[in-house]
């Protein structure tokens, strides 16, 4: 609905009825015994009232099912695009501006996008992670490219006070009162340093698949 309707946010949160035949569906996508029950739970929705029927567990199941049916990279942009709406409704206060609890899956979604371009070019990316202190205004990785594969190595080097320093270069002025941080990739040698806020929108699973596309072009551009 947030993506299909003209009006959501701007009159209020309703879709308008014609444009409920242009929203997306996935059923072309699934079995025919999934999409009967598919059909028997909204067939459940549409006969029930909320005051009998646990309408909430029907739409988990729902989900459940739709979710079984895409695939990891799909699953990836629609938590992203969950999350965003999460901000576009709650502002400062939506979660994914909190700092970030855990770096892992973002970086191994990278590894593994990156190590599969290179398939068979006897290189390997490898990703060093850093313990960053929660208030840290910025987070970063490393990427190390090598003959050699390894597993995502956690470095014991501390670099608060270098990303707070660095922190200061990436606002710029784009109008009195207005600024805006830039996000930065920094190279030298063999070595790729990704350096974000630290907040949890700029390193989801989502975001891992964004960067790991910038990042292939950008080698495909220098080769």
């Amino acid at each position: 609905s947030f993506l299909t309707t003209s009006s959501w946010g701007i009159e209020r949160d309703v879709i308008k009825h014609k444009e409920l035949f242009e929203i997306p569906y996935l059923l072309h996508m699934v079995s025919k015994k999934t999409k009967k029950k598919l059909i028997k739970y909204f067939e459940e929705i549409v006969s029930s009232t909320r005051f009998f029927t646990p309408i909430d567990s029907i739409a988990k199941e729902i989900n459940t099912i739709i979710s079984e049916n895409l695939s990891k990279k799909n699953g990836y942009t629609i938590n992203h695009l969950l999350q965003n709406i999460d901000l576009f409704h709650k502002k400062e206060k939506s979660k994914i501006l909190l700092p970030v609890i855990e770096i892992y899956n973002y970086a191994d979604i990278l590894q593994n996008e990156l190590n599969e371009f290179l398939d068979g070019q006897e290189l390997y990316a490898n990703i060093t992670v850093y313990s960053i202190n929660q208030f840290s205004p910025l987070m970063m990785i490393k990427i190390s490219f090598a003959k050699t594969k390894k597993d995502i190595h956690k470095s014991k080097e501390q670099v608060d006070a270098e990303l707070k320093k660095i922190d200061k270069k990436l606002w710029s002025e784009k109008a009195t009162n207005i600024y805006f941080r830039k996000k930065l990739n920094y190279k030298t040698d063999n070595d790729i340093y990704i350096i974000r806020p630290n907040q949890r929108r700029f390193w989801s699973q989502y975001m891992a698949l964004e960067d790991a596309s910038e990042l292939i072009l950008e080698i495909l551009n220098e080769t």
